[in-house]
């Protein structure tokens, strides 16, 4: 999701992280080219060069970018190899944020979805490459007192408006469980530790022991959101 707010322009880089696509990440771009050229309607035709580099964060779903005479994308796909059964679900993303933009709430518009894995070896799905901010940086160390307080009220502001989206009427009414959250995270947890264990740690085993035990009265919220996690689209204030 990405927020507005209005603050003196102060921010001396503002260049996107992105870097040539590594090694045990790369797939075959000219599948890619062809696939979106026949499928994707706002993809340009042309004879012109598709661009491909890769974002430095957001690796859980490598995440790529894309262009092609002067069009900008984004690219999120499943991560090469042999993945945790439930995990990294591309699907499931596009679905959502299909639903949030049929909602007008501010996401990047998920313009493809391909589940065939011929193409670029996994699923993966296109979607709107949206100009802005992203700190890392939680306690914005480069921006004042009242850049800081615009900056989390408009992330405050934009979660407040998520919250009170009618979800059951955007189709995602049967979209995964709607209790017992943190139960059913933990019971994950234990599965994927299962799969990947390779030798026994007591002290993991206690963890476990202890989480299963201590599970606080689940409450219908989200839980995950962090600044970084945000673009923050501003409007620029001239001195």
């Amino acid at each position: 999701m990405f927020l507005s707010v209005e603050v003196w322009k102060r921010e001396a880089n503002m260049a996107e992280q992105v870097t040539k696509v590594r090694l045990e990440h790369k797939f075959d771009e000219t599948a890619l080219h062809e696939y979106l050229e026949r499928n994707f309607l706002a993809f340009p035709k042309s004879n012109g060069h598709l661009k491909v580099l890769q974002y430095s964060s957001g690796q859980s779903n490598p995440t790529f970018y894309l262009s092609k005479d002067g069009k900008e994308f984004v690219l999120r796909k499943k991560p090469p190899g042999k993945l945790l059964k439930g995990a990294h679900q591309v699907d499931r993303e596009f679905r959502v944020l299909s639903a949030l933009k049929s909602a007008s709430f501010p996401v990047p518009n998920p313009y493809l979805y391909c589940g065939d894995i011929s193409v670029i070896g996994t699923e993966f799905y296109i979607m709107e490459h949206v100009q802005g901010i992203i700190f890392c940086k939680p306690t914005l160390p480069n921006h004042s007192e009242d850049d800081r307080k615009a900056i989390y009220n408009g992330m405050i502001s934009t979660l407040a408006r998520l919250h009170n989206i009618n979800w059951k009427g955007l189709e995602l009414s049967d979209f995964g469980h709607q209790s017992n959250f943190l139960g059913r995270q933990i019971s994950t947890w234990r599965r994927q530790y299962r799969a990947s264990e390779t030798c026994h740690i007591d002290s993991v085993e206690s963890l476990l022991s202890w989480l299963e035990k201590n599970i606080p009265v689940w409450r219908q919220n989200i839980g995950n959101i962090i600044l970084s996690q945000l673009i923050c689209m501003f409007k620029l204030c001239i001195e």
